[in-house]
């Protein structure tokens, strides 16, 4: 793709494609995903069993190995999220395109902004959406909200989960985790 920040990382037979709304400036830089010293990707993949050891961005290459595959709503803006340049990029139909044919069993929005922008017209506006497992599916692929990883987004706050239920963002890390026997 033309402008791409950063390539997908994916394949067919993934237990989860986690999708965040756009690369970061550092991880666009860096020319690895969740690049920002501060962001908790990484620290939540290994804490919650996705991986065995605690991996860094330069290792990202190494996810599909564990199943795991990464990519973003936007694939031609970098930045922090919010901006009308970043909704303005988002390609919800590309990512559909690229997501299919691979069938993931779960495709994981890490973070309500991009899950808002993606299934808006079905939800409403992203506010009403709830972290967990959703009713939602990409093709034949389960949809789960995660808490953002960013370091700009509080990890001890609680947050509602689709149950009602308040957890701390971690804990919406194992429960996908659980679900897909890690």
């Amino acid at each position: 793709m033309a402008g791409e920040k950063l390539p997908d990382i994916m394949g067919p037979d993934l237990d989860v494609v986690f999708v965040g709304t756009s690369a970061g400036k550092r991880s666009a830089e860096a020319g690895h995903y969740y690049s920002n010293g501060g962001n908790r990707f990484y620290r939540w993949l290994h804490q919650t069993g996705f991986t065995p050891n605690l991996l860094k961005p330069t290792d990202d290459h190494l996810l599909p190995v564990f199943g795991i595959g990464l990519t973003d709503l936007s694939k031609t803006y970098a930045g922090m999220d919010g901006s009308e340049e970043q909704s303005g990029s988002f390609d919800c139909q590309s990512l559909i395109d690229r997501l299919t044919p691979l069938r993931p069993k779960v495709v994981a929005f890490t973070g309500k902004l991009g899950v808002g922008a993606f299934f808006g017209p079905f939800i409403g506006h992203y506010g009403d959406v709830y972290f967990g497992p959703q009713d939602w599916a990409v093709g034949e692929s389960l949809v789960f909200v995660l808490p953002s990883t960013s370091s700009a987004s509080p990890a001890t706050r609680p947050l509602k989960g689709v149950d009602g239920v308040e957890r701390l963002p971690v804990d919406y890390w194992h429960e996908l985790a659980a679900f897909l026997d890690r």
